[in-house]
């Protein structure tokens, strides 16, 4: 895709990096991202990066003390092995110290690209070890997002019920067009919603809004078990909860064969 990724490695895979993002906290991005590896993990392979200083999908998973492996190590040292999570899904996680990483990133020549041309430099061993590249992004414009967003193939951009509930969404697509521009890349924007609750004025008002736009996939609900420390497909609680846990499986579904039908344009 970018930055001399050769012609040949690119055509004889099909891998494609996804990131979430929103300029607005709260959204779901990390819930996302991880109920949307968890469900790709079962039949395909799958490497998580976590970019946001929050580390909450990090957390998710364990506890990593050490920079070494994690993000730190992936920006400043461009050699990082992937802990293995569980069969077909790996993570390099984030850490900590990831505020004082931007910090020094200041500096750096050519910061916005470090990701892409990791991805780049690495291709040939990341495509042929996974299928599927998800990262989780801070609620910015920052240098680290900048790096996600230019890397990717796809972003998911979430929108949420509430004051400028859009705006945030439509700022995204701008900016991701932007940066298209600027890097010369290709990076598509998918709308989607979530905790939606169809009862409320404000959901219904953006969903509305979202329906307009042909690249809107659809919205996840309000339901408490989007919110538990393991994804759906991990959560007993969850899958107890049968009317619910279909209702978010169909539209990690829907986003699946989305994704699908990309990765054969892109290919």
């Amino acid at each position: 895709k970018l930055l001399q990724t050769p012609k040949t490695e690119r055509e004889r895979s099909n891998m494609l990096v996804i990131s979430a993002n929103s300029d607005k906290g709260g959204v779901g991005k990390t819930t996302t991202v991880k109920n949307l590896a968890e469900k790709l993990r079962l039949f395909s392979k799958v490497l998580m990066i976590d970019l946001d200083d929050s580390g909450n999908l990090t957390t998710g998973f364990g506890e990593f003390e050490s920079t070494e492996n994690t993000v730190i190590d992936l920006f400043e040292k461009g050699n990082v092995h992937p802990f293995s999570i569980k069969e077909n899904l790996d993570l390099i996680p984030g850490h900590k110290l990831v505020s004082a990483l931007k910090e020094r990133l200041i500096s750096r020549r050519q910061r916005e690209i470090i990701l892409a041309r990791w991805i780049a430099r690495n291709y040939a061993y990341l495509s042929e070890n996974y299928d599927y590249i998800l990262i989780d992004t801070e609620n910015d414009e920052g240098i680290l997002t900048q790096n996600a967003l230019i890397a990717s193939d796809i972003v998911l951009s979430i929108a949420m019920p509430g004051v400028d509930d859009f705006s945030a969404a439509l700022n995204l697509s701008t900016f991701v067009n932007e940066l298209n521009i600027d890097f010369d890349t290709h990076t598509q924007v998918l709308l989607m919603a979530n905790r939606i609750d169809k009862r409320a004025n404000r959901s219904k008002e953006l969903i509305q809004t979202l329906e307009r736009f042909d690249n809107y996939i659809g919205y996840l609900p309000q339901l408490d078990i989007l919110y538990e420390k393991q994804s759906i497909y991990s959560s007993d609680a969850a899958r107890k909860n049968k009317a619910g846990f279909e209702t978010v499986d169909m539209f990690f579904q829907n986003l699946v064969t989305k994704i699908q039908e990309i990765a054969k344009e892109v290919a």
